[in-house]
């Protein structure tokens, strides 16, 4: 479908620049817009910001967009266009510009036939932009934590900082052996539990070592209950990260709030994230209520 240039949303692009628009330009006046540009139910650009400034810079009325009805399909129609490095006039997008993408597609509903339960974003989200899942909702969740800003009086926000510095440079990227999705996982432990941050990815073979493992395979404390069943006691690094999780939505929902009025999908997405926070700090409350029964 043709949408006017004038209707696009703009707001919220991933790019950090448009870089230089001449050679799209050009290209685009001789052979037209060869992949549409990817756009929400509101009509705010997901991907193609470029190619609409080129657009209305040679002072084109209107431009083929391709609306995305839910995330899977637009993580569909990502992986095929962000990521391609041989398209002509392609201006590839940094790991960070990837990862705002990513964060971004979480505003958009998931497939009405699937349900919630059943369905994850961060399977879609992450290889939308060229990351494992694994790596993304760590690379995700340190992100936020970095946004805490003047609500930290911890320094938290400093660590997380380095942290995700680090993460970024070990996307696309194996070192000794090393993959990166493993480097990823273990500069989140470090920071998850309190370990020293490397000073580069040279050093994070050493320093992992020294850091704890990661929550799923922490020992758990076993002990009799009142009624004589074995009863689990959750490690205090458990709790924390619930605690992240939580923080983590927060911090998402108040990226959204700071925008100013919001669209459906936005508030969509907010309701999402607030149904979730509350299902967490239910099991946080058991946690709490657990170990002090213990």
């Amino acid at each position: 479908m043709n949408i006017l240039v004038a209707d696009l949303g703009t707001a919220g692009s991933a790019r950090d620049s448009l870089d230089d628009l001449e050679p799209l330009s050009a290209s685009i006046l001789k052979k037209g817009i060869k992949e549409p540009i990817l756009v929400d139910a509101d009509m705010t650009i997901l991907s193609g910001h470029r190619r609409r400034a080129a657009c209305a810079a040679l002072g084109l009325e209107s431009v083929p967009c391709l609306r995305a009805e839910d995330v899977v399909e637009a993580s569909a129609v990502l992986q095929e266009h962000t990521l391609a490095t041989t398209a002509e006039c392609i201006v590839p997008m940094t790991v960070m510009e990837r990862l705002r993408l990513a964060i971004r597609l979480h505003a958009l509903p998931r497939p009405a036939d699937i349900p919630q339960k059943d369905f994850s974003y961060d399977a879609y989200t992450g290889p939308a932009v060229g990351m494992p899942s694994r790596s993304y909702w760590r690379i995700r969740s340190t992100f936020f934590k970095t946004r805490l800003g003047d609500s930290d009086p911890t320094g938290e926000s400093q660590r997380a900082q380095q942290v995700l510095d680090l993460m970024l440079d070990a996307v696309d990227f194996d070192f000794a052996g090393r993959s990166s999705a493993k480097m990823i996982e273990d500069l989140h432990n470090i920071l998850l539990h309190g370990g020293d941050i490397p000073i580069s990815l040279d050093h994070i073979a050493v320093k992992v070592k020294k850091a704890a493992p990661y929550l799923p395979t922490l020992p758990r404390e076993r002990q009799a209950g009142s009624s004589g069943a074995t009863s689990t006691r959750r490690s205090a690094a458990e709790i924390r990260r619930a605690v992240d999780t939580i923080s983590g939505a927060c911090v998402g929902i108040a990226r959204f709030t700071e925008i100013g009025p919001l669209s459906k999908t936005e508030r969509t997405y907010l309701r999402r994230e607030i149904r979730d926070a509350r299902h967490v700090l239910l099991k946080l409350d058991e946690l709490i209520k657990g170990a002090e029964i213990a």
